[in-house]
């Protein structure tokens, strides 16, 4: 059985399904699939861009070993949520609150974000780091062509 059960949100995914995964990105590459087609019952369903990008990167994940979560976000959360999506302490999410860095608004005396500002707030910065590092590599490869 290539995938089994543990519990209702632990699955274990045996060597035979991952090598399937791993010749999967073998075909495909480095591609991003812009599309994935499912065929139920005959017919070919086209499934949208954000689904097709989400399962392959979860093929990805398989076929790398890497530990795969899959968890519901409510439309708003809570302080403490957003903090952990976004990888800081609660404190630290509260001064960037206050700091117009992140959107927030009150419920009663209670502070929240919407999932898709936090989620938003979480690529923008994931796509700040990748140019940085990208900039800190070329400046090192200008410095060392002065040599």
């Amino acid at each position: 059985m290539p995938a089994t059960l543990i519990a209702p949100s632990l699955t274990s995914i045996d060597p035979g399904l991952r090598d399937e995964a791993k010749d999967f990105i073998r075909k495909t590459g480095d591609n991003v699939a812009g599309q994935v087609f499912i065929d139920v019952a005959g017919n070919r369903i086209a499934l949208p861009p954000e689904l097709s990008s989400y399962l392959v990167n979860f093929v990805d994940c398989i076929a790398s070993g890497t530990a795969i979560g899959v968890r519901y976000l409510p439309d708003e959360l809570t302080t403490t949520t957003a903090a952990e999506q976004i990888g800081v302490s609660r404190p630290t999410l509260m001064k960037m609150i206050a700091a117009d860095e992140i959107p927030s608004h009150k419920v009663g005396s209670h502070t929240r974000l919407r999932t898709l500002d936090v989620l938003n707030f979480v690529d923008a910065r994931r796509r700040r780091r990748v140019e940085a590092a990208a900039e800190i590599i070329r400046l090192g490869e200008e410095f060392a062509d002065e040599d």
